[in-house]
């Protein structure tokens, strides 16, 4: 019996001792996790206060360097007021120097200087405007027209006119119908009107007849004919008191007005018109006049010439409206 009371006592002493063990050993880990968090928070917080004092030192020698700055902004200044002195002191010259070359030589005589400088820019800008070679075949294109209409030679403006349009191929027909006619009479419109007037007065559509070129006898018998009927017409007009000379209708009504129709259109330098005209009707075709059928030769020769002359000035203006208008656009 008395060894259980004893056995008892030690399961219950070794129970409290392993009791007390875990107890320790619990208070222990429980030190050690609180000593690491401590540690952790310590060192996490060791680095924010490191990162904010380099922050720190870093604006401190931001400001050293303004400081820095500043105690050099006294000399910068004084150095600026300096210049600044120099530049109104050189201002200060050139109005001077200014006003006494005015005074020199006068208002009048500095805006004289001022337009001749505006001039001279005005011819340079001339110049390289010429240098474009449409330009310069449109300027000799008027100037053979000019020389034709005055009758000034213009054989040589037309020579220039070909070696400057050598690059178009689109002109060159026209440019060899003036260059045929470089040593030929061009008459002015006023001319061919004057003339046409003089010729209609004295066209004769019953005698002026063409004739043909073969037939002598022919030829002969109507120059004999001719001849009795100027003797007719002359004796017929005689008197015993005094002489009456009687001029011969030698135009019919239908005549008359076709004449006035192209009159009308020379008086109106409308030649195309007054060509076609005569070309169309039986009375003209009919006749043999010489005068008339010269007239008509200038008169063709004169449309030929004008439109070449005109197909050649505005197809060099309108390339030169295209060259302006790229130059807007690229502008």
């Amino acid at each position: 019996m008395s060894d259980k009371p004893v056995k008892s006592d030690n399961k219950r002493t070794n129970k409290n001792y392993l009791k007390w063990i875990t107890i320790g050993f619990m208070v222990v880990v429980a030190e050690i996790i609180a000593i690491t968090s401590s540690y952790f928070l310590i060192e996490s917080k060791n680095k924010s206060q490191q990162i904010a004092f380099d922050n720190l030192s870093r604006k401190i020698s931001q400001q050293n360097t303004y400081i820095s700055e500043l105690q050099n902004l006294p000399s910068v200044i004084s150095s600026n007021s300096q210049k600044i002195a120099e530049t109104q002191n050189s201002l200060k010259s050139i109005v001077d120097s200014f006003n006494s070359l005015k005074d020199e030589v006068g208002n009048n005589k500095l805006g004289i200087l001022t337009q001749q400088f505006g001039l001279l820019a005005h011819k340079i800008e001339t110049i390289e405007e010429t240098k474009n070679s449409e330009v310069l075949a449109l300027s000799v294109a008027l100037i053979i027209k000019e020389n034709a209409l005055y009758h000034r030679s213009f054989a040589d403006e037309t020579n220039i006119l070909i070696q400057l349009t050598k690059d178009q191929p689109l002109l060159t027909s026209y440019v060899q119908t003036i260059s045929n006619m470089k040593n030929l009479y061009i008459p002015d419109d006023l001319q061919l009107s004057a003339r046409f007037k003089e010729i209609a007065a004295n066209l004769d559509f019953e005698n002026d007849k063409a004739l043909p070129s073969n037939d002598s006898s022919s030829l002969q018998k109507s120059t004999m004919e001719k001849s009795i009927a100027l003797i007719k017409d002359t004796v017929a007009g005689l008197n015993f008191d005094k002489v009456v000379m009687v001029k011969k209708n030698i135009q019919n009504d239908a005549q008359v007005s076709l004449i006035r129709k192209i009159t009308n259109f020379v008086e109106q330098h409308d030649f195309n018109n007054a060509i076609n005209l005569i070309q169309a009707s039986p009375d003209f075709q009919k006749l043999n006049n010489v005068e008339l059928n010269t007239w008509i030769d200038d008169v063709k020769r004169k449309i030929i010439f004008d439109e070449a002359l005109s197909f050649i000035i505005s197809s060099e203006l309108n390339a030169l409206r295209e060259d302006f208008s790229a130059n807007d656009s690229i502008q």
